[in-house]
This record gives structure tokens, sequence and C-alpha cells, in this order.
């Protein structure tokens, strides 16, 4: 899986490899108070995730968004709070996580999402 960090130095370079591939995408808000508690967890989901699983061909990313970047990404436009996790398949929004912020639970959402 391929780990992406995106701000608005990159956001757009990026939309068109967003809109190719199935993204996880955790939109985040720098001075959120949830958005920190949820970091730690973030990563460490993260790092599990690309030690335990490969995708075909690249074709599934994990994206960290910065609030003012979200506003360019079609998905980051249906953010209604921070943090916010999407899955996007070719830059649609196929599904809103709402379970426990812990690495285990998110992996595990992300490992029964993926698709093939």
């Amino acid at each position: 899986m391929e780990i992406i960090t995106i701000d608005t130095s990159n956001v757009e370079a990026m939309r068109p490899k967003i809109d190719k591939k199935q993204c996880f995408i955790k939109f985040w808000m720098d001075g959120c108070g949830h958005c920190v508690q949820m970091a730690p967890e973030w990563e460490r989901m993260k790092r599990q995730i690309s030690k335990e699983y490969t995708s075909p061909a690249g074709t599934v990313a994990i994206l960290d968004i910065d609030a003012p970047a979200s506003s360019k990404i079609h998905a980051g436009r249906q953010v209604k709070g921070f943090p916010t996790i999407m899955h996007t398949l070719k830059g649609k929004v196929i599904g809103t996580y709402d379970g426990p912020r812990t690495a285990e639970e998110m992996k595990s959402w992300i490992v029964a999402s993926a698709r093939d």
C-alpha cells in the first residue's frame, strides 16, 4: 500500500493519482484536539498495514490530507468535521469510517473494505 501525505503544496499534483486509486483518506485539521488524539493510533495503523499488506500494482493508498488541501479534493468537500476517514474509489466516496479510533479497528475496517 502506498502512504501519501497531502497538503496545499502537492494537492494539485496528487489529485490525478487519487482519482485513479482506491484510497483510505484521513482528513485532519491542525490544532484539532480530536485529530491530535487520534494521530498516534493512525500512525501505528499505517505502520502495521504497510508491513502486512500489499496491493496489486499499488492500487490502494492511505492518505493524510490537511484541512486547507481537503477543499481541493472531491471527497474533502463532503467532510463535516475533523478528523474524518473516508474510503474512495476513483475519486468517489464509497464509505466513511465511524468506528473506534484505534489502530486495530481502523486497520480491520480498511482491510475489510479494500476491493480488488
